[in-house]
């Protein structure tokens, strides 16, 4: 029995194509050891344990975001998405250790997850 083409093959691959949404998913991993320069206080944070960094590709750039924190940053290009998600952990262990008196359990545990993560030397 032949298969009935309900719409034109150029149709379907033209709407195949319109109506897909996808996403590309891509991981960088991030080394022991490294370290990251703070230019605002001259310090230096180091990478205490290894881990990934998920990069996802949306219509506005590449979204950073990994397992040991909930923040995440949408940046054109894939490095400065990871980058810019560095630096932003790094700033938020900042905070949180400068409010570390009046802080949420939640946000405590938060910081303890990311100091296994990252120091400062």
């Amino acid at each position: 029995m032949e298969e009935e083409n309900l719409v034109e093959p150029e149709q379907s691959k033209t709407a195949f194509v319109a109506n897909t949404k996808f996403s590309v998913q891509l991981t960088h991993f991030i080394k022991e050891g490294l370290l990251i320069p703070i230019p605002f206080n001259k310090q230096v944070a180091k990478i205490l344990k290894p881990f990934y960094i998920q990069l996802l590709l949306t219509a506005d750039g590449y979204m950073a975001t990994s397992r040991i924190s909930d923040i995440y940053e949408l940046e054109p290009s894939i490095q400065e998405a990871v980058r810019n998600y560095l630096f932003s952990l790094v700033d938020e262990v900042i905070w949180l250790e400068e409010k570390r008196e009046n802080l949420s359990a939640l946000l405590a545990q938060q910081l303890e997850n990311i100091q296994t993560y990252i120091s400062f030397v």
